[in-house]
């Protein structure tokens, strides 16, 4: 394997047909993982891709942490908490904030709590959650 040297004298290594790491990977994600996809919503009928586009709602933001619903989203009827760090990702039954998991702390758990303590929160994300049935 050979070195290439940058202007900044940091070494990345190639491989013999003069792709990084970083490339090959890149071009390993697009293979096993956007082309699928991409493959999918080219080719499948309008009414499937229709039914597999993500329906999400925004529903509130605590501190740094947004709470969402996909109203397309398998049962039972949750909401997601994703903090903009991406520290905070975790997922809770919106019948009774039960957590189903993820990566969440004691504090920001106690807040999401509090949040959906109130009758009118509760009511708000079951509207959405229904929203897909329609």
């Amino acid at each position: 394997m050979q070195q290439k040297s940058s202007s900044n004298k940091t070494s990345i290594p190639i491989d013999g047909n003069g792709m990084g790491y970083i490339t090959i990977l890149v071009k390993m994600i697009e293979e096993k993982t956007l082309t699928p996809i991409l493959d999918f919503y080219m080719t499948a009928p309008y009414e499937d891709v229709v039914k597999n586009i993500i329906d999400k709602q925004h529903v509130d933001y605590i501190k740094n942490m947004q709470i969402i619903i996909y109203s397309n989203d398998h049962n039972p009827p949750h909401f997601h908490v994703i903090s903009k760090d991406k520290s905070v990702d975790a997922k809770f039954t919106i019948e009774d904030c039960n957590y189903l998991g993820g990566d969440i702390g004691n504090k920001d758990l106690k807040r999401i709590q509090a949040f959906h303590a109130d009758m009118k929160t509760q009511t708000v994300m079951t509207m959405i959650w229904n929203k897909r049935k329609q």
